[in-house]
């Protein structure tokens, strides 16, 4: 069951997924997505400059790391940069929420001393004026033996005996994991351009919702916004009044969630942040 953090947002808010930081080149682009994010900046507008609002509030759903299975006093060095970013829009102001994954189960303490709250199961919050349920989505996996596989990361056991491996053995072979895994996601990305692959995923997060979602709804929940799939969708349709968001991930979608008082959308780095 969620837990019911009394959260109440009325404020611009940014929901990303699935970053997968792993020290590679690609998590300079996610850091510089982000700085852009939360920079204060203008856009054409009818001929005109407009000003666009910066958010407030920044929710990390999950699998930030690629990997963090233990080690919750250290940090490794490679994903300094990263910590160094979140350390930056705190500073600025920024409100940071970070939830677990089944590839970080365990947060470095680290985010706690810049007063970003650690996140490690689905919670409920009101945002602008919304019940909205959020979670990484890992438990939510409809084969069975992944599901099993992602308590049992999750666990503390688990993490306890990762805690044992030296730090470099743990990095090596977290690297090679993850590398393989991408290389892979790549692979399947770049061969199957004829919408068979996303086909597939989009039957599986849609019997995830037909599912789940009538649950929810009779919990009082308005929204559902989750992860881990790395496919983004807006269900049923992609409008304001879309009620489920899979939020993709930054491997290759780098797409995110906007929600302020007009309601949520999904968007893409290579766009604006509000329509013109």
């Amino acid at each position: 069951m969620p837990t019911q953090h009394d959260l109440t947002w009325d404020t611009p808010t940014v929901f990303l997924s699935d970053l997968h930081i792993n020290g590679g080149k690609r998590d300079q682009k996610i850091i510089n997505n982000l700085k852009t994010l939360f920079s204060p900046h203008t856009q054409p507008n009818n001929s005109e400059l407009k000003q666009v609002i910066i958010p407030k509030r920044l929710v990390l759903l999950g699998d930030i790391f690629d990997f963090n299975l233990a080690y919750p006093h250290t940090i490794f060095q490679k994903h300094f940069a990263f910590y160094v970013c979140l350390r930056d829009l705190s500073q600025q102001g920024i409100e940071i929420f970070v939830f677990t994954g089944n590839h970080d189960p365990e947060q470095s303490c680290f985010l706690s001393t810049l007063g970003i709250t650690i996140i490690q199961q689905a919670i409920d919050v009101q945002l602008f004026g919304k019940t909205v349920r959020l979670e990484h989505g890992d438990l939510l996996e409809p084969n069975l033996f992944k599901r099993l596989l992602c308590h049992l990361v999750r666990s503390s056991f688990v993490r306890f005996l990762a805690r044992c491996l030296p730090a470099n053995l743990l990095w090596s072979l977290t690297q090679h994991w993850g590398t393989q895994e991408f290389q892979k996601e790549f692979q399947n990305r770049t061969e199957n351009l004829d919408y068979s692959l996303h086909q597939a995923h989009q039957k599986e997060l849609d019997s995830i919702i037909k599912a789940h979602w009538p649950i929810l709804k009779k919990q009082g929940i308005d929204h559902w916004i989750f992860g881990h799939f790395h496919q983004a969708l807006a269900w049923p349709n992609p409008s304001s009044t879309a009620q489920v968001f899979v939020l993709g991930e930054q491997v290759n979608l780098y797409t995110y969630l906007y929600w302020d008082e007009q309601g949520a959308s999904l968007k893409s780095f290579n766009e604006p942040i509000h329509d013109s």
